[in-house]
């Protein structure tokens, strides 16, 4: 999948979930103080930095994600948890081993506010090309503008080898977000 393709999909998103943002004096008041649950879409470059022994076989090249996070979960005050999915693409190959594929993902971001910049996690699991896996990171999220992102994160990535046993990786990635 190319980056091409997921450039399409996020403004195909974007335009499925858009809202026109207008809120009557009463919905501002209600929530001048508290995260307002939306959708989001979050095109995401990442590179792994340390690498685990058995990952040693492989090469070290940069990974792409798509994830998109969803109003479903809940806020208190500044607090927030929702519900996200991704999409992430990856190619460790060798000309010995075979390591690519796309990992289909869901999971949950808790996170919460400082002024205008969210300090979030992601734990979420799903489906490589060998089987399961599992990432946990964390991310500050930094407002640029009325409806953009940037987000500087941490990954840990735990993913299964073909012919059995686990690989990881540490890695560390930008992404350019938006929120409607």
């Amino acid at each position: 999948m190319s980056l091409r393709l997921i450039l399409i999909l996020l403004a195909l998103v974007g335009s499925l979930f858009s809202q026109s943002g207008e809120q009557d004096e009463f919905d501002e008041d209600e929530y001048e103080n508290e995260v307002i649950p939306n959708f989001s879409a979050n095109l995401y470059i990442g590179y792994p930095l340390i690498k685990a022994s058995s990952f040693e076989y492989y090469n070290s090249n940069v990974v792409f994600g798509l994830s998109i996070g969803t109003p479903f979960g809940f806020a208190i005050g500044s607090f927030f948890t929702n519900v996200i999915g991704e999409l992430f693409l990856y190619d460790f190959s060798t000309s010995t081993y075979d390591f690519k594929g796309v990992g289909v993902q869901a999971g949950i971001s808790p996170g919460f506010f400082i002024g205008d910049v969210s300090l979030s996690a992601t734990m979420s699991g799903g489906i490589f090309h060998a089987g399961t896996g599992f990432i946990a990171g964390g991310s500050v999220d930094i407002p640029v503008g009325e409806s953009f992102e940037v987000r500087l994160t941490a990954r840990n990535n735990i993913v299964q080898k073909d012919g059995g046993g686990f690989t990881g990786w540490i890695g560390a990635g930008l992404s350019l977000g938006y929120e409607f």
